[in-house]
């Protein structure tokens, strides 16, 4: 129908318009995986492989500082004069008799926790001093195997009794296993140390470290001393010629002309001048 008659066309059809489409991404190369990268934690971050010793080295020094802390504190507590307790309460302190009771359980309580404490502290510092004990005992007995090659051989096949006060003097000892071996080897000595005090056991353990500890050890230089030379022995040469003449005591002189003397002195002269003919 035209526009003369009123009526609108219909519209033509319009071609969909296609969308771009996206660029399609070729496939990415794996990356090849680094050995080092596979050592991670669990946060990705890479391990260190010293890590493990530097935790054991730390550990030991927070052990140390412990320790040291311990003996600190308990070095500074004896210097420190402890508090005085307080007193067990009393009837006539108190008006009333329920306020007399109730200070009486309440010091009771006090008591038990106090005496608690105290055995706990004198446990864990008996057991601190026996750790330290022993681990210097194991490390004199260490150095002392180097100079005593037979020290854990004699030890063991000894049965030499050892008094509980002389075994704690060892125990502090620097010498203290070169001391035990030297018992087990003379067993006199250490019955006579088991029948001493104390502190008379103490001070013959002294004499025996000053005795052992000036003895020289296998490890120490052997310095070898040249024997003084020894002059030769002068032998006499032997001869067959005669003995000489034999001066005569008298102190006039003795000497014969023997252009002079008659037939008697020339004779008696040349036997006396020790002439060949006179030895026949």
């Amino acid at each position: 129908m035209s526009a003369a008659d009123g009526t609108v066309p219909a519209a033509e059809p319009t071609p969909p318009v296609e969308e771009p489409t996206a660029p399609v991404e070729a496939p990415k190369a794996e990356t090849p995986v680094d050995a080092t990268s596979v050592d991670r934690d669990d946060k990705g971050r890479f391990r260190n492989p010293v890590q493990p010793r530097i935790d054991e080295l730390t550990r030991k020094v927070r052990e140390n500082e412990r320790e040291a802390a311990f003996w600190k504190a308990r070095a500074e507590a004896a210097a420190t004069p402890p508090a005085k307790p307080p007193e067990k309460p009393t009837p006539e302190k108190f008006d009333d008799y329920g306020a007399y009771v109730e200070a009486l359980a309440d010091w009771k309580a006090e008591e038990k926790v106090r005496t608690a404490l105290d055995a706990r502290d004198k446990a864990a510092g008996e057991k601190q001093q026996t750790e330290t004990r022993t681990t210097n005992w194991q490390q004199r007995q260490a150095e002392a195997r180097k100079s005593i090659p037979d020290l854990d051989a004699v030890m063991e096949a000894s049965d030499v009794p050892i008094a509980a006060h002389v075994a704690s003097e060892l125990l502090d000892s620097e010498l203290g296993p070169q001391i035990a071996y030297h018992l087990a080897q003379h067993p006199e000595i250490a019955a006579k140390l088991n029948g001493l005090s104390p502190t008379a056991a103490a001070r013959e353990i002294g004499r025996l470290e000053a005795t052992l500890g000036a003895v020289p050890t296998p490890s120490d230089p052997v310095v070898d001393v040249p024997p003084e030379p020894v002059p030769p022995t002068v032998r006499t040469k032997t001869t067959s010629a005669p003995p000489p003449v034999k001066p005569v005591s008298q102190g006039r002189s003795t000497t014969v002309d023997l252009a002079k003397a008659n037939m008697d002195e020339y004779v008696a002269a040349r036997k006396a001048q020790g002439a060949s003919w006179a030895r026949r």
